[in-house]
């Protein structure tokens, strides 16, 4: 999905670096010359610049001043003697199968009062009826509870099982699938449910032709029912519209409209960049301060809306020889702090995007990594709290640092 950029480039900083060798000049010349590389690179994605305050909450280290050792030290770091510190935000983290370590640290955190909601990725919806629900076992859910949390199963309508005419025929009468979602929940004990149905509308067209109105209301028909017949709390997650132009057909009145039907509203603002795209941040501060104006203040979903973090980042390949198979790739906590430990390079840090990157080096292979921080995390609460938003949606619990939720 390409998203609308305005103008204005921005730069890299660092602290110098004191060169006591030839090996050191060559080494710090390579950096230098790939900084500006990234800085040429990504002032071509022309965000627009936000001024804010370097510092993390509690005026902890400025963001520039940060280093691989000071990650290495603290991140697996929590401080249970402190309360939370944003009582009024809500935060929500999701929970996969193949992440192994989502489950504990979803009880550990929910436990510590850093999560309120816990939404388990394990359930699709296909026009025959709901399928999965076997990743995850009830003593799981029983220690969600027991640590205090509300768990909302994510449910997938998968956009490759669904037609036009699946749509028109569901929204005719969609009390069948209210009924099944209703039983799920009921088995489980589940408080809530996400469902993820916006994403098939728009792969099927369902929301850019003369019936786009027809399926808004079967959207708002799914939450609202839910919502009064099962007493469900309700999710709807939407993509990052960042404005009218970036919304296509479906304007902020049809968006508007759905606010009666859900208790929230996720949007997914991560994966600007991507593997195989140039590198680049993964959620630029402007980028995320557009999207979530736009949808808390235009489209009037304000505390309604949770902010999508996401605890992974990219590992992008710069240069490698040729017929080198390596290429970019998704990167989570363990394997950041084994690379800051093995290279210990310099972190790099730009206030017009917001996030930490470093460069390495493996062989003959150049790479670049973009990957969350205090300093990024802390800006991006104290943004959505500035629009007025809701709280967080965190994708996805255990590819983070321990030290992240600290944060909320």
């Amino acid at each position: 999905m390409n998203f609308p950029r305005t103008a204005m480039p921005w730069a890299w900083k660092h602290d110098s670096m004191q060169v006591r060798s030839q090996t050191e000049r060559r080494l710090c010349n390579r950096r230098a010359l790939f900084a500006t590389f990234l800085t040429v690179l990504v002032s071509s994605l022309a965000l627009p610049p936000v001024h804010g305050s370097q510092t993390g909450s509690d005026g902890c280290k400025a963001a520039s001043n940060w280093t691989a050792e000071d990650v290495i030290a603290t991140h697996d770091q929590n401080n249970d003697d402190t309360p939370r510190k944003f009582q009024d935000l809500n935060v929500l983290g999701f929970v996969t199968p193949w992440n192994a370590g989502g489950k504990d640290v979803a009880v550990r955190q929910a436990s510590r009062g850093r999560l309120d909601d816990v939404s388990p990725v394990t359930w699709q919806m296909h026009p025959d009826g709901l399928a999965g629900g076997h990743d995850f076992d009830e003593n799981f859910y029983a220690d969600l509870s027991k640590a205090g949390a509300r768990i909302y199963p994510r449910i997938l309508f998968e956009a490759h099982k669904w037609s036009l005419d699946d749509f028109r025929e569901l929204s005719d009468d969609p009390s069948p699938m209210v009924a099944r979602i209703t039983q799920m929940c009921s088995k489980g004990g589940f408080q809530g449910v996400v469902l993820e149905i916006w994403q098939a509308l728009l792969a099927t067209g369902a929301l850019s032709g003369k019936e786009k109105d027809k399926f808004i209301m079967l959207a708002m028909a799914l939450g609202e029912n839910l919502r009064k017949d099962a007493n469900l709390r309700t999710v709807l997650v939407l993509p990052p519209y960042s404005s009218r132009k970036s919304a296509g057909q479906v304007n902020s009145s049809d968006i508007a409209k759905l606010k009666i039907a859900f208790n929230f509203f996720v949007v997914m603002t991560y994966d600007f960049s991507v593997p195989g795209s140039q590198p680049g941040p993964m959620a630029p501060i402007a980028w995320v301060r557009a999207v979530a104006t736009y949808l808390a203040r235009e489209c009037s979903l304000g505390e309604k809306l949770l902010v999508g973090f996401n605890f992974y980042g990219l590992d992008f390949l710069k240069s490698s020889p040729k017929g080198a198979a390596s290429t970019d790739r998704h990167i989570v906590g363990h394997e950041v702090i084994a690379l800051l430990k093995e290279h210990r390079p310099q972190l790099l840090w730009s206030d017009g995007v917001g996030e930490h990157a470093f460069v390495y080096q493996k062989e003959e292979e150049q790479h670049v990594v973009f990957y969350p921080s205090i300093p990024s995390i802390a800006q991006r609460i104290a943004l959505l709290r500035d629009v007025g938003c809701g709280g967080v949606a965190i994708w996805e619990l255990g590819q983070g640092l321990d030290y992240f939720f600290d944060e909320f």
